[in-house]
């Protein structure tokens, strides 16, 4: 599989759902989904952007990390709690909603990668 939608309804991917996954390029997650697990795309290489839907509150450990193509990601909604080393090997260009007070300075870390942020209208 290069490319996947995964089905509304869906409120959490686990643990290590799609670690070292490379072939994977796409992947569309449904506007219900609230938690993204630990190492979830840990060494998705083929990965080269994410959106995040709005309902997303948790993503966990290492969930991006050396997923080293990931260049973009676009987070729709309010700032989720994001775990440590979440982007970990990550160069990417990451957006968020302008004036959404949620998105502090604090929120907006490298996660141990190398993370551009950018309001997005």
């Amino acid at each position: 599989l290069s490319e996947f939608a995964l089905p509304e309804g869906l409120t959490s991917l686990g643990d290590y759902a799609f670690k070292n996954c490379v072939k994977v390029k796409e992947v569309n997650l449904p506007t219900s989904l609230a938690t993204i697990g630990a190492s979830t795309f840990y060494g998705c290489t083929g990965l080269t952007s994410i959106t995040i839907p709005e309902k997303v509150t948790a993503i966990g450990a290492y969930a991006f990390s050396s997923s080293s193509n990931l260049k973009e990601v676009l987070f729709t909604g309010d700032a989720p709690e994001i775990g440590a080393y979440a982007f970990s090997r990550v160069t990417a260009n990451v957006g968020y909603p302008a004036e959404n007070s949620t998105w502090t300075a604090e929120k907006r870390q490298n996660y141990g990668g190398t993370l551009t942020w950018n309001e997005v209208k």
